[in-house]
């Protein structure tokens, strides 16, 4: 017809049908028609200032529901984002509305538009179109409310848009906010908060079968909810909350994850479960499909071996006493010092250090330590060490490793000591570690921090490195070590030490302050020279102890000082152990030993060449006052042996002397008995290069003139005896 107002409303063409009517005589033709239209629509626009003071608060724009209802709108129970939305459809109309009729259908359409709004969220924020909507989906969409549970997620028809979906959220919200005393006066026992099984039943709860401890925290969910439930389904809601929530533990019936008995449950965990493994069980999971959890605990004593992925976070804790350092590693993987600073209560320092230690072997300290502001990831198979405030759990949390792990180690300029650590969840044998790396440490030996001393493990006493368990090694090059996912294993208890009755005996030395030991071991088809994995020396990675004891090898001995010596099983009673001790001069220290398994008839003497004595320590200690310091052999063997030597004079054997070079231009000599001595040093030409007299008990070092570089040979002679040994000038 011509009429050029298009995109009206119905309630504007009502109101121009009126008009139409009312006109007498009726309008013929499109311009005529054209004038009614403008008139009514711009009575229309005339009636708009009003309605909009009468319907906002104080002229501010914003609807409310009381002013809504005041101006004669029928939708009531909108929600706040309803009521935005509604708001939103009036600024948009041109021209406004100007009264609550044509102000009523613009709610009715912005409700109407709500509703409508069906289809296209089901496709987009459901999985695989089951119509099921997850907590995470709502997350995707944009909706905020999240916590929330199935029924409250189950809204119908389901909205188009996250905003749209959000005000379905913020319904089922708002309704359980509104639902307050009832359910907390009718479920409770005589007004005293506590809820029991019976009385959820009674209330119409289904969650039967709970536990203490379960309807102890659905209790505090209810006490929490403000306004609390008024009903049962509203109850349920939070008890369906408050169970999906709760952990799920591991019973260790088995190793078999799938097994329903090893669940607390009875059914196996989904991927919407936490999980926790605590300590102190016989069975410890290994899995070897992929699992998805929404998280995994395992605890100071427990272990977890899984062979494929795991989605989800894995927090690891270990039990360590407060008031000394630890030497830990991460068993899990892209776990940060942010983290670890996060989540435990590290000591505070001085000069804002705190409880994290990072070991060097280049020049300078060997302690770098942390403050709060450190960060970066924690790689897989580094040790630190860690210093907690108080007694507790060094908790860490990152990613299941499931792989091997290479650890790069190097030598230093000071040491060539590296702190590493058990990289998994699980234990790993010491023995097994070392032999997979002998090509790249100096010896397959494992030095471990024990609180208050550094303890050293071979294959003599192989232990299980915890989880979590940092320790020392000593490189012979650079390169990677190697920490195999098939050296893991679940042990029934947090076992360190495992030790074999074999033959043996530990010496001891003590004074006021300290006390100190070595380990000697008899082991069938090991030498009196170095056995690699079953002669291992001391911890040399820092400062050394004011009191020491150690051990030197029998034979091709260089010097090392050892904290285990393996020796042959057989004619032990010919074999004499040279015995070093490191103690300040004028001090009283004590020997006693500790023997295992020794033959019967067998006795322990410790000779002391200074003194000229043998003392039997197998039942009684030895006590000496040390007229000059102690730094190495000389003055102190042991013998094993049927005889009785504190009354028998041993006319000495020069096989009991050692002979080494202590340094490229100088030769040590122990064990030398008699006070006369000569040294004289040939060329393997058998020409002599030096000759010299000496005077010594226990350790003399000879300084050697300036020679080429070549193999050597020294001769000692003593008591007309003779004994010679190479050496190799570099």
């Amino acid at each position: 017809m011509g009429v050029t107002n298009t995109g009206l409303s119905a309630t504007e063409i009502a109101a121009i049908q009126t008009a139409v009517a009312a006109a007498s005589p009726a309008p013929t033709d499109a311009a005529a028609l054209q004038l009614i239209v403008d008139a009514a629509v711009t009575e229309l626009a005339a009636e708009t200032a009003a309605v909009l003071a009468a319907v906002t608060s104080a002229g501010n724009g914003t609807l409310t529901e009381a002013e809504l209802t005041a101006a004669g709108v029928t939708n009531t129970g909108l929600s706040v984002a309803e009521i935005a939305a509604i708001q939103t459809a009036v600024a948009a109309a041109s021209p406004a509305p100007t009264d609550a009729a044509a102000l009523q259908l613009i709610v009715d359409a912005a409700v109407t538009e709500l509703a409508a709004e069906t289809a296209a969220v089901l496709a987009a924020v459901t999985s695989a179109g089951n119509g099921t909507l997850t907590e995470a989906e709502l997350t995707t969409a944009g909706v905020t409310n999240t916590g929330l549970s199935a029924t409250e997620i189950a809204a119908s028809p389901a909205p188009t848009d996250a905003a749209a979906l959000q005000l379905i959220v913020d319904a089922a919200v708002t309704e359980l906010a509104a639902e307050t005393t009832a359910v907390l006066a009718a479920v409770t026992s005589a007004g005293n908060g506590t809820l029991t099984e019976a009385e959820l039943t009674a209330a119409g709860v289904t969650n039967t079968g709970l536990s203490v401890a379960e309807i102890a925290a659905i209790q505090t969910a209810v006490a929490a909810a403000s306004p609390a439930p008024t009903d049962a389904a509203a109850l349920q809601l939070i008890v369906d909350a408050a169970v999906s929530s709760m952990p799920i533990t591991w019973n260790g019936t088995s190793n078999d994850w799938n097994d329903v008995s090893n669940w607390s449950t009875n059914t196996v965990p989904l991927a919407t479960s936490n999980i926790v493994i605590p300590t102190g069980l016989t069975h410890y999971p290994t899995t070897s499909s992929a699992l998805t959890v929404k998280s995994l605990t395992v605890e100071s004593g427990a272990s977890f071996i899984p062979q494929a992925t795991v989605t989800g976070p894995v927090t690891f804790k270990r039990n360590l006493p407060a008031g000394n350092w630890h030497l830990v590693s991460s068993p899990v993987a892209d776990a940060t010092y942010e983290g670890i600073i996060a989540n435990n209560t590290l000591a505070i320092g001085t000069g804002g250090n705190i409880g994290i230690g990072v070991y060097s072997n280049a020049t300078g300290l060997p302690w770098d330590y942390a403050t709060s502001a450190k960060t970066g990831t924690m790689p897989l198979g580094l040790g630190i060490s860690i210093k907690l405030a108080n007694i507790g759990d060094f908790s860490v949390t990152g990613i299941a490793n499931i792989s091997d792990v290479n650890q790069p180690i190097t030598l230093g300029a000071r040491t060539n000591f590296n702190l590493v650590g058990n990289p998994f969840m699980a234990y790993v044998n010491s023995k097994d570690f070392g032999l997979a790396n002998r090509d790249l440490i100096t010896e397959q030996t494992i030095w471990v921090w024990e609180g208050s001393e550094y303890v050293t493990y071979n294959a003599t006493t192989p232990i299980e490195i915890s989880p979590g368990q940092g320790f020392f090694v000593e490189a012979v090059a650079d390169g990677d070590i190697i920490f195999a996912k098939s050296n893991q294993s679940h042990q029934a208890s947090d076992t360190f030490k495992r030790e074999s009755p074999r033959q043996s005996f530990e010496l001891f030395v003590e004074n006021e302050a300290s006390k100190k030991s070595t380990k000697v071991f008899y082991i069938a088809n090991k030498t009196t020279g170095f056995d690699n994995g079953y002669d291992s020396k001391m911890f040399g990675g820092v400062k050394a102890s004011k009191l020491e004891v150690f051990t030197e090898l029998i034979t091709e001995n260089k010097g090392n000082k050892l904290a285990i010596q393996s020796l042959p099983s057989t004619n032990m009673e010919a074999m004499v152990v040279p015995v070093g001790i490191t103690a300040e001069a004028g001090k009283e220290v004590t020997f006693s030993v500790n023997a295992k398994n020794l033959p019967e008839g067998i006795n322990i003497y410790l000779e002391d060449r200074v003194a000229n004595t043998f003392t039997n320590i197998s039942n009684k200690g030895y006590k000496v006052v040390l007229e000059n310091a102690a730094k190495g052999t000389g003055q102190f063997y042991i013998h094993t042996t049927s005889k009785d030597l504190e009354n028998v004079t041993i006319e000495q054997n020069l096989q009991d002397v050692s002979i080494y070079k202590s340094a490229n231009n100088s030769v040590t000599i122990t064990g030398l008995q008699s006070e006369n001595a000569s040294l004289n040093v040939y060329s393997m030409l058998g020409e002599k290069v030096i000759s010299k007299q000496f005077k010594v008990t226990g350790v003399r070092v000879i300084e050697l003139p300036k020679m080429a570089k070549g193999v050597y040979i020294v001769e000692v002679i003593s008591n007309s005896k003779k004994i010679t040994k190479k050496i190799i000038l570099e």
